[in-house]
């Protein structure tokens, strides 16, 4: 107990010891039922919040998918990021193209995030279209240069977004 008002409490170990409490449970500092530095995810929140780890997704949480047929074929793959390798394909001077991913994971609200792994540095690929269950992806060649017969590997990663 602290015996003047507004009195702060200090526990300190002797030595090298720790302090050890079994329960936590701070209100108005909001940890109520939230494991910190658990193997599980836990909701977190605050002014600054620092990872002692690279922040991604897990294992699991990944996958890939070949295109068949045609550039414009969709594609489905419902992991929250992965890689699609696109058929091979000669992309002609300023030739645009798109094609669907469906992923069930994909909300509207949420956001795509691209990079080419394998392809042509002619190349860009951009999201043009957000839905619940999909998006669309569009690659063009921007240049006045064709790229020749290319197979081109996109990374992915949903970020999950509201609104409110």
């Amino acid at each position: 107990t602290s015996t003047d008002t507004n009195g702060n409490i200090d526990i300190t170990p002797n030595g090298t010891g720790e302090v050890n409490i079994s329960k936590v449970d701070i209100n108005d500092g909001v940890i109520d039922s939230t494991v910190i530095g658990g193997t599980t995810p836990a909701a977190v929140t605050g002014t600054n919040v620092l990872a002692s780890t690279s922040i991604g997704y897990t294992t699991g949480n990944g996958g890939t998918v070949t295109q068949l047929t045609d550039i414009n074929t969709a594609v489905t793959l419902n992991k929250t990021s992965g890689t699609i390798t696109l058929v091979a394909h000669d992309f002609v001077q300023n030739q645009v193209d798109s094609f669907t991913l469906n992923n069930t994971t994909i909300l509207a609200t949420d956001v795509i995030i691209l990079s080419l792994q394998d392809g042509s540095e002619r190349l860009s690929a951009t999201v043009t279209d957000v839905a619940s269950g999909s998006c669309q992806i569009t690659l063009k060649n921007g240049t006045n240069s064709a790229t020749g017969s290319i197979t081109v590997k996109i990374n992915f990663a949903v970020i999950k977004a509201v609104n409110s």
